[in-house]
C-alpha cells in the first residue's frame, strides 16, 4: 500500500509559514522593504541588502539555515501602501524604514495585531502593557509606526521597522560621543543602519513568531557571572559597595544573583539571537562587515545550550562571549528574561545587561538620557565586563 493511501491526500504535504520557502533544505525568508524616508540613497540601500542577503546565505545560514530574501520598494506616495493589497497578503514580511517620530525605537521586529496599548519605548517594548513579553511581540502597525497600510494584512504575520529618523537624531545630539566601541558621527549612519537592519533580519529570521525559549537553572555555568541591581528613581544604584581601597578606579561592586535566590531559580529566556552581542553602544566591537556593509555580530546555536561549556565552541559568530548564555557587551531586554524563585515560587521579570568594555564616563551622555539628569556616574562605575540583572 503507498504511504499517500494510507494516511491520506495530503501526506507529504507540510505547513510553512507563508513568507517562508524550501530551497534545497533551507528556510528562505521573503521580505518586502519599504523604504519610506526619501533622504536614503537608493543605491546604498541596494548595496546594503544584498550585502545582508549575501551575509545570511554564507555564514548566518551555516548556524540557523535560514536566510533573507529581500524586495525594494522606493514609496513615494503613502497611498500606495492601502492601495495594494497584494503587497500585504501576509506572503511576505514587510520592512518598514523611515521617520516615525510616535516612538524613539531604533528598530524593532514584531507581529501585527489589530489592537494594541499605545506607544513604545526605545527598547520597540510597548510602554503600558503588563501582560508580559508575548502580549508586547504582537503591535499593531499603525499604532507603533502612525502609517496605514491595505486592510488585508494578516494578525499575526511578521513585520519590521528601523527608525531611520531616530538613528540620525542620536548622531547628530551626540548619543554616543566619546563612546570609541559606538558609531557617533553622523557620517556613520549608514553603518548603523546597516547594523541596525541586519540585527533585526537576523532576529526575524530566527524568531519570527516570539515563541523560542530556553529554560535553565541556576546550575548553569554563566549564572555566576551575574549580579543584582537596585535603583533608585534617577537610575542610580542602591545596593553596591563603593571601595576605593580594593582598586585605584573605585568600583561599584553589587551582590551576586545568588545571594538573592537562596534556593536556586529557573530562569526562563526568550531567544533573540542579536541582543545578547549587539547594542548599539557597542556597534563598531560587534560589526563584522561584508563587502563593506556593517553586520551586527549574533549568538550562535551554541550560546542557548547553556550548561555546554567547552572552549573550543563559539558561543557568538565573532567570538567573544567565553560561556554558554552569558553576554558580552550586549543585553536582553526587559520581559524577555523571566527569573523563578525556588524558595518562594514567585516569578520576576528583569533585563540583563553585559557592559562589556565600555566605562561609566563613555556612558553617561547614553544613561543621562535614559536616566534622567540626576544620573551619577560614580554610583553606576560598574567594573569592566559586569553582568548586571535589574528586575521590572
Amino acid at each position: 500500500m503507498e504511504d499517500q493511501e494510507f494516511y491520506g491526500s495530503r501526506f507529504g504535504n507540510y505547513s510553512l509559514s507563508p513568507w517562508i520557502a524550501e530551497e534545497n533544505s533551507v528556510m528562505v525568508y521573503k521580505f518586502n522593504l519599504f523604504c519610506l524616508d526619501r533622504n536614503i540613497d537608493g543605491k546604498t540601500l541596494v548595496k546594503i541588502c544584498d550585502a545582508i542577503m549575501k551575509e545570511t546565505r554564507e555564514i548566518y545560514s551555516k548556524d540557523y539555515s535560514n536566510v533573507a530574501e529581500i524586495d525594494i520598494y522606493d514609496i513615494s506616495n503613502l497611498s500606495s501602501l492601502t492601495e495594494n493589497k497584494g503587497l500585504f497578503k501576509g506572503d511576505r514580511i514587510p520592512i518598514f524604514v523611515g521617520e516615525f517620530p510616535k516612538s524613539d525605537f531604533l528598530g524593532m521586529h514584531m507581529i501585527q495585531r489589530n489592537q494594541t496599548n499605545k506607544g513604545v519605548n526605545s527598547e520597540g517594548n510597548n510602554k503600558e502593557n503588563s501582560e508580559g513579553f508575548l502580549a508586547e511581540t504582537g503591535l499593531s502597525i499603525n499604532e507603533t509606526l502612525g502609517i496605514k497600510i491595505a486592510d488585508n494584512f494578516p494578525e499575526f504575520t511578521p513585520w519590521v521597522a528601523i527608525n531611520s529618523g531616530e538613528i540620525i537624531k542620536r548622531l547628530r545630539n551626540g548619543y554616543w560621543t566619546g563612546n570609541p566601541y559606538a558609531y557617533n558621527d553622523v557620517s556613520d549612519f549608514y553603518d548603523v543602519f546597516s547594523f541596525t537592519l541586519s540585527h533585526e533580519i537576523h532576529e526575524t529570521l530566527k524568531d519570527d513568531t516570539g515563541q523560542n525559549w530556553i529554560i535553565f537553572d541556576h546550575n548553569a555555568p554563566c549564572y555566576d557571572n551575574w549580579h543584582y541591581l537596585d535603583l533608585d528613581e534617577d537610575g542610580n544604584c542602591q545596593n553596591g559597595i563603593i571601595d576605593s581601597k580594593l582598586n585605584n578606579n573605585a568600583y561599584v561592586y553589587l551582590p551576586k544573583l545568588s545571594e538573592l535566590f537562596s534556593e536556586g531559580c529557573q530562569i526562563t529566556v526568550i531567544e533573540e539571537t542579536c541582543d545578547p552581542f549587539s547594542r548599539l553602544t557597542f556597534s563598531k566591537l560587534q560589526t563584522y562587515r561584508v563587502d563593506g556593509i556593517a553586520i551586527s555580530n549574533y549568538a550562535t546555536p551554541n550560546f542557548w545550550k547553556t550548561y555546554y561549556s567547552n572552549p573550543t565552541l563559539k558561543y557568538d559568530y565573532k567570538g567573544f562571549s567565553q560561556l554558554p548564555g552569558q553576554p558580552y557587551a550586549g543585553n536582553i531586554e526587559p520581559r524577555a528574561i523571566s527569573f523563578l524563585d525556588l524558595k518562594t515560587n514567585l516569578s520576576y521579570y528583569a533585563r540583563v545587561i553585559n557592559y562589556g568594555p565600555v566605562t561609566p564616563q563613555q556612558r553617561k551622555t547614553e544613561m543621562e538620557r535614559e536616566s534622567g539628569p540626576n544620573w551619577k556616574a560614580e554610583l553606576n562605575n560598574f567594573p569592566p565586563d559586569y553582568t548586571v540583572v535589574t528586575f521590572v
